[in-house]
């Protein structure tokens, strides 16, 4: 099983240079990012567990014989509460791990004729000339460390992310969260699309 899916991926590869040329360039996702992910990612599940054990402790602890809802004391609907807060904080570490996951295989390859990216599940080649255009979003959010009317002297943090549109439908959407160096790939993609006129929208947003 193993070795057919190394020989698809070769084969997708090789299928993608056919189109687009030898690579010159590649991208990859940042590793502070994907490290920030799993931490992250840990303390969230790892939190989630804490709170449902401690909450299955104290029905055993009581063996049950608890009231539906009382202030200041345990209760069925405390055990709710906090059985809602763990699934919430452990289902969100599971996606977030899965996310690192599936963007630690993430590569882009700039080529003479376009790019293509591999992932684990596919390779896809963006040839120039089959851009459909390209959506660039600019979103100038403050930074989070403060609330209310106090936030508003926080200075504001610009990020951008791209969607890459193929003829066909094919998409790929890519930004400093998914890639290293996201910026570099974005100036490369502007300049092709001047050189051949593919359609280039700004998406400017204010948070």
């Amino acid at each position: 099983m193993d070795s057919d899916r190394i020989g698809d991926r070769l084969a997708w590869r090789s299928a993608a240079i056919d189109a687009v040329g030898q690579p010159t360039e590649q991208f990859r996702p940042s590793p502070a990012n994907l490290v920030a992910g799993v931490i992250i990612g840990l303390l969230l599940g790892g939190g989630g567990l804490a709170i449902l054990a401690f909450g299955a402790r104290e029905v055993i602890q009581v063996g049950g014989r608890m009231p539906l809802a009382v202030e200041g004391r345990i209760s069925w609907l405390a055990v709710g509460i906090m059985s809602l807060i763990s699934i919430g904080l452990t289902g969100s570490g599971i996606l977030l791990l899965r996310w690192v996951y599936s963007t630690s295989s993430l590569r882009v390859s700039l080529c003479p004729g376009g790019f293509f990216y591999e992932s684990a599940a596919r390779t896809v080649a963006f040839p120039w000339d089959q851009i459909a255009s390209v959506t660039e979003t600019i979103l100038h959010e403050r930074v989070p460390l403060a609330k209310g009317i106090a936030k508003y002297a926080m200075p504001r943090v610009t990020s951008r992310s791209f969607l890459v549109c193929r003829s066909g439908g094919e998409e790929f959407a890519f930004g400093r969260n998914t890639l290293g160096r996201s910026d570099r790939l974005g100036e490369t993609l502007r300049e092709a699309a001047r050189q051949r006129n593919i359609p280039w929208e700004v998406d400017e947003r204010y948070d």
